[in-house]
Order: C-alpha cells, then structure tokens, then sequence
C-alpha cells in the first residue's frame, strides 16, 4: 500500500496510504454505480475500471481488494488492458 500511494497518490491528492485505500475503495463503489467501463481478466480475476472522463485507472483482486489506482499517462492503456468487458451487475462481491 504505501509503494502504492508513494507512487500514485498524488494523482488524486491522497495525504496518506489511508486516504488513496479509502480513494480506491470509493472508486470501485462509483464505478459500480455510474457502469463506468470494466473488465475481468479470467486467467487470474483481477478487475479492471476505468473513468474515461477523468483518466482514473484502478485494478482489484476478485474479492474486491485494490491492487492499484492511478491515472495513466497514456492515451491507450485502457484499451491495452486484457480482460472481457463486463458490467457492475455481474460482480460477485460488494
């Protein structure tokens, strides 16, 4: 976590490894509400969220933990992302 916030935090204004977690978490609830665009990677179960209007990145274990959250400075890296496109109501966990 701290690797995590050390590196990315700052893109979203994080002031401790609590704060980027917590900024995670409530990534991954807005996602799920606003069906922003995700996918599952069925070799391993990583999630993978995107926000196309504020270039916020994040990946989750299948049971929801955070893997990483960040915004990408390339314009592709969503796209290069693997995984088959699902939606929220097709999540497992809460």
């Amino acid at each position: 976590l701290r690797d995590h916030f050390e590196r990315h935090g700052r893109d979203f204004g994080s002031k401790s490894p609590d704060d980027y977690a917590a900024q995670a978490w409530r990534f991954l609830q807005r996602a799920r509400r606003d069906n922003l665009p995700m996918k599952i990677d069925d070799t391993d179960g990583t999630l993978r969220v995107f926000d196309p209007k504020t270039r916020a990145f994040a990946a989750y274990t299948g049971a929801g933990r955070t893997k990483t959250y960040f915004r990408p400075e390339s314009a592709t890296y969503w796209q290069r992302q693997p995984g088959r496109t699902v939606k929220a109501s097709d999540l497992r966990f809460k």
